[in-house]
């Protein structure tokens, strides 16, 4: 019986009113099938990407990553993003009082590759890269 007003935010400036730049992705959910208990979100607006990845440390705590930076054309004719990566964690457990989250940066890079506006590569500060695709419900 409860209302919540949700705010969609502009990352870059008019972003919201002006949409995604030409070739970029898609905004919305991104996952990766072999990865049980992780999900991504990519917002897109003018040329500015903002990346979030929400799963679980091995203690079952929640976790956040995330990135904003300017997209840049490839050679895929897609996009690319290079960016520092930042992490909260500490935040509201389910069973508990409300917790406010920490959030910093990790002091390392992490890149997010586009070959096409629904399929991605990310490319994380250990060397591993995870195949991402755009999740549709419908």
């Amino acid at each position: 019986g409860q209302v919540a007003n949700l705010v969609r935010y502009d990352i870059a400036a008019g972003g919201v009113a002006a949409g995604p730049a030409s070739g970029m992705p898609e905004t919305g959910w991104y996952w990766n099938a072999a990865e049980g208990g992780r999900g991504y979100f990519i917002e897109a607006q003018r040329d500015q990407i903002f990346f979030g990845g929400f799963m679980y440390r091995a203690d079952g705590q929640p976790v956040w990553y995330y990135f904003s930076a300017q997209a840049v054309a490839n050679a895929a004719g897609g996009v690319t993003i290079q960016s520092p990566l930042n992490l909260c964690a500490g935040g509201q457990p389910v069973s508990d009082a409300a917790h406010v989250p920490s959030c910093a940066s990790t002091g390392q890079s992490v890149g997010l590759v586009f070959t096409n506006p629904f399929t991605a590569t990310l490319m994380l500060p250990d060397g591993r890269a995870i195949s991402l695709a755009r999740f549709t419900l419908y």
